[in-house]
């Protein structure tokens, strides 16, 4: 009995451990080569065919707004931000993505013409998960801590809500298996 105990605590261990992939809630995407993202009302912030030029000494910067109240947010246990950028490597510039008033300010890798992908992740352990649940909205502007008057070029934005892991079908199979030989174990064993 003690070994059919150990097993199945293994078993369970398995289930939950390996193989538990995030429930996706739902995604907000923002394409910057439309009217989507706010721009600054001076026009120090314009919009190109594909890009917003997003620049350090404008009065009215640009920002953007991402409502995610239509998803299941009481079950969130995590969101990912998605930045397609490019030309923040000037020699004193150091753009940060700034969600709301959060002191969590991740910096923007430097990159020259390419066109660039980086995802910040924002959990309970982040200022901005729990302000961004309660409003069912997350904030997104920039700051820069370099020298002289910078600029870069943000094409898209991507929110993604991810609820409770859950077993992938695999480990609940895995499971199963081991909870089908510990029975059969047990009749074998009454019979003898």
């Amino acid at each position: 009995m003690k070994k059919i105990c150990a097993l199945l605590t293994i078993l369970s261990g398995l289930s939950t451990s390996v193989g538990a992939t995030p429930i996706l809630l739902g995604e907000v995407f923002h394409d910057y080569g439309s009217a989507v993202g706010k721009l600054d009302p001076s026009g120090n912030d314009p919009l190109a065919a594909d890009y917003v030029t997003v620049k350090d000494n404008s009065s009215g910067r640009f920002s953007d707004v991402f409502d995610f109240s239509a998803f299941d947010y009481a079950s969130v246990a995590y969101f990912e931000v998605t930045l397609n950028f490019s030309q923040t490597n000037g020699t004193f510039e150091s753009w940060r993505a700034r969600p709301g008033s959060s002191t969590y300010l991740p910096a923007l890798t430097k990159v020259g013409d390419v066109l660039t992908s980086q995802t910040f992740t924002f959990g309970p352990s982040v200022d901005t998960f729990t302000a961004a649940l309660s409003a069912e909205k997350f904030n997104l502007w920039f700051a820069e801590e370099g020298f002289g008057a910078n600029d870069f070029r943000l094409f898209d934005a991507k929110l993604a809500v991810f609820g409770e892991s859950v077993p992938e079908p695999s480990s609940l199979a895995l499971l199963g298996l081991g909870l089908a030989g510990l029975v059969g174990m047990r009749r074998r064993k009454i019979s003898e």
